[in-house]
């Protein structure tokens, strides 16, 4: 195979691609195909849409766009059509729709995952194999709810490749295989914890050589205690700019620092060698200590695809899709988990969209435990969650849930990388289980197993009603 030459230097622009057509993909895509478009400064230099299917790329491919509807807060669940229309038009070859199997051969810089937690394993073959055309590393930015797939999607790739976790709280809905109805805007925060970030690397670590769960637990508190002490009042997350690359960024691969049960092996912030790093690789997907994957070097060309002045959230800034940050702190990522948690699973066994929650005192009692049990868990005081679940939930009160959607249309759920990751990791690192979550994640699966069994009888004891005619 001929390998291409991917040298990003400062002067030539970033091709990027993003990976997977439902909501989230679908309405990032089309923003950066709006500012593409309209704005005087160029960003990137091509944006591709990988669809799973060809019946996809056709379908998006002739109506000529993407259609975004930003929902108003008056207007009432069923009028789906209604709100203020963006229409963002494809401008080939440079802005396009491909399927997966021209995607290979798509030379790419960047690319944001926007696929279910469960369905990283799918694209990762399709990653790896563009990536390999590259001489040098490029980025993957999943934006998957839930947690356990950074260290999955990383094992797949190659290692030179970072694999850096993000987080939207951008609420949107998939109305049509090219339409999406957003309901709500949101931050968006990418992790980065490398070697320029001394406190992020011995952080995580004095947790990781404690040998008992007591002592981790403890090691975890009083770190959580600390690093939420010393956030800034006014911001609330520690936000922080990309991290200088190291002196010889700019010619060495990234590679990551080692962490999880590796670091018993090696000291922390240990660099290894490719041929080492892949003797280890089994240790990334330990979510005991690293949840979000593990901490890595970025070459000065990688700094450059993130950062808030010309990088991706320099982007997602200028189409409106922001605030955009790079931060070190993971505290966004709990309340995320938090949230996903405790929303996504309730409305989801009771066939409603977020906002009825708050109009149902019970329900919303179970919301909060599950989210409570996330905080616990990872150490965020329970003060700050209750208030930032209440936000959101009024903020997306129209919006109905990707867990709800998925069981609507006979899917796969991301329970098993939420609540379900959260039962598991509870017992892991405090050998005590995280009831709420757990019977939550047992319940929604249980859900799409009598959905299942019922499409498979002529005759079903109740129908499912579509996300347009849900019960209010």
């Amino acid at each position: 195979m001929e390998v291409q030459s991917c040298s990003l230097s400062p002067s030539r622009l970033p091709r990027v691609a993003v990976v997977g057509s439902g909501a989230i993909g679908l309405t990032l895509f089309g923003k950066l195909v709006s500012l593409y478009r309209a704005s005087s400064q160029s960003f990137f230099s091509s944006l591709t849409l990988v669809c799973r299917t060809e019946e996809n790329a056709r379908w998006i491919t002739s109506r000529g766009g993407i259609a975004l509807y930003h929902a108003s807060k008056t207007e009432t669940p069923a009028t789906c059509a209604s709100g203020d229309l963006e229409w963002c038009a494809l401008q080939p070859p440079a802005v396009n729709v491909v399927d997966q199997q021209r995607f290979a051969e798509t030379p790419v810089d960047l690319a944001l995952v926007c696929v279910k937690s469960h369905q990283v394993e799918s694209v990762a073959p399709l990653l790896r194999r563009m990536f390999e055309r590259h001489r040098e590393a490029g980025v993957v930015v999943p934006l998957c709810n839930g947690i356990g797939h950074v260290a999955r999607l990383a094992t797949a790739l190659p290692a030179d490749v970072a694999v850096l976790p993000a987080v939207t709280y951008l609420a949107a809905e998939r109305i049509e295989r090219h339409t999406v109805k957003i309901h709500g805007a949101g931050a968006t925060y990418v992790l980065v914890r490398g070697s320029s970030h001394a406190s992020m690397e011995t952080r995580p670590k004095q947790a990781i050589n404690a040998f008992s769960r007591e002592a981790c637990n403890a090691a975890n508190t009083a770190d959580q205690t600390e690093r939420l002490r010393t956030l800034p009042a006014s911001e609330g997350v520690g936000a922080t700019r990309l991290p200088a690359p190291a002196p010889n960024a700019s010619s060495s691969p990234a590679l990551p620092v080692v962490t999880g049960q590796a670091a018993l092996a090696y000291p922390v912030g240990t660099m290894l060698q490719p041929e080492t790093l892949r003797a280890t690789r089994r240790f990334q997907d330990d979510m005991h200590s690293e949840p979000w994957g593990p901490a890595l070097h970025l070459s000065a060309a990688q700094c450059r695809l993130l950062d808030e002045d010309r990088g991706l959230c320099a982007w997602l800034n200028a189409a409106r899709l922001g605030p955009a940050l790079v931060t070190n702190d993971e505290r966004p990522f709990v309340e995320k988990l938090a949230v996903n948690c405790g929303v996504n699973a309730v409305a989801t066994l009771l066939g409603v969209r977020n906002g009825e929650l708050l109009h149902l005192p019970d329900a919303w009692q179970v919301t909060e435990s599950a989210a409570m049990e996330v905080a616990t868990l990872f150490g965020l005081p329970h003060a700050s969650i209750g208030p930032r679940l209440r936000q959101i939930v009024e903020a997306t009160s129209g919006n109905v849930n990707s867990m709800l959607s998925d069981v609507l249309a006979g899917r796969v759920t991301e329970v098993d990388a939420l609540n379900g990751a959260v039962a598991r990791l509870s017992i892991s690192r405090t050998n005590r289980p995280s009831v709420v979550n757990a019977t939550l994640a047992a319940l929604v699966r249980a859900l799409s197993q009598r959905q299942h069994q019922a499409e498979c009888c002529i005759a079903t004891p109740q129908q499912t009603h579509p996300p347009d005619t849900i019960h209010r």
